[in-house]
C-alpha cells in the first residue's frame, strides 16, 4: 500500500529540500517527485508539447492539470516506495481532484509556511547563487517571481484550505534553517 503526500508552499519556501532530505533519510522507503522538475525536463525534449510546457513555465503559468498529472501518474507508477512525496503540486483544487481521482487520494499535504519577504529573499538569493555557478531555471527573475507569488497567493493558498477543509492537512513553520525546518 503506497502513500501519496502532497508538499506545498510559497514560491523558495523550501519544498524541494525538505523533500529531498526527507528522501535521504529514508530512502528507498521515500521517494520523492518534483512537479517543477518534470515539467522542466518535459519542457527540455524537443517536441510540440515540450515548446508549449516551456512557454508556459517561462511565463510563470500553471500548466493543464492533464499534463503534470501525466507526468506524475507516469514517475509515480515506476517507484517501489511506500510513501512518495509530490514537491509543488497541485497548485489548483482541480488539479489535486483531477490527481485524486486518476492515480491515488493523497494521504495528506504538507503546507510549509513563511513570510513573503522572506520567500523573496530566498528567490533573490537562489538567483544570485545559481549566477554564480552559470545554473538559471526560466521561472528564476523578477518579473516571474512576482507572477508566481500572485498565483501562489490567488491558487495555491485555496488548494491548502482545501485540504485543511478535510482535516488533510499539516502546516509546517518553514522560516528557520533548512534543518530546523526537517526537525519540526
Amino acid at each position: 500500500r503506497r502513500s501519496i503526500v502532497f508538499v506545498l508552499g510559497g514560491p523558495g519556501v523550501g519544498k524541494g529540500t525538505q523533500c529531498q532530505l526527507l528522501t535521504k533519510q529514508f530512502s528507498p522507503k521515500i521517494q520523492a517527485f518534483s512537479a517543477g522538475e518534470l515539467l522542466r525536463q518535459a519542457a527540455a525534449s524537443n517536441t510540440a508539447e515540450g515548446t508549449h510546457i516551456r512557454e508556459q513555465l517561462s511565463e510563470g503559468n500553471i500548466l493543464p492539470g492533464e499534463i503534470t498529472v501525466g507526468l506524475l501518474k507516469s514517475a509515480i507508477s515506476k517507484s517501489s516506495a511506500e510513501i512518495v512525496l509530490i514537491d509543488g503540486f497541485p497548485r489548483a483544487i482541480e488539479q489535486g481532484v483531477m490527481f485524486e481521482k486518476e492515480v491515488k487520494p493523497c494521504e495528506f499535504t504538507l503546507y510549509l509556511d513563511a513570510p513573503r519577504d522572506l520567500l523573496n529573499e530566498r528567490l533573490i538569493q537562489r538567483e544570485k547563487d545559481q549566477r554564480a555557478l552559470n545554473i538559471s531555471r526560466s521561472d528564476d527573475n523578477e518579473t516571474c517571481r512576482a507572477k508566481r507569488f500572485k498565483v501562489h497567493f490567488q491558487r495555491c493558498v485555496p488548494v491548502a484550505q482545501y485540504f485543511a477543509a478535510q482535516e488533510r492537512l499539516i502546516t509546517v513553520p518553514a522560516s528557520g534553517s533548512t534543518h530546523q525546518v526537517n526537525d519540526t
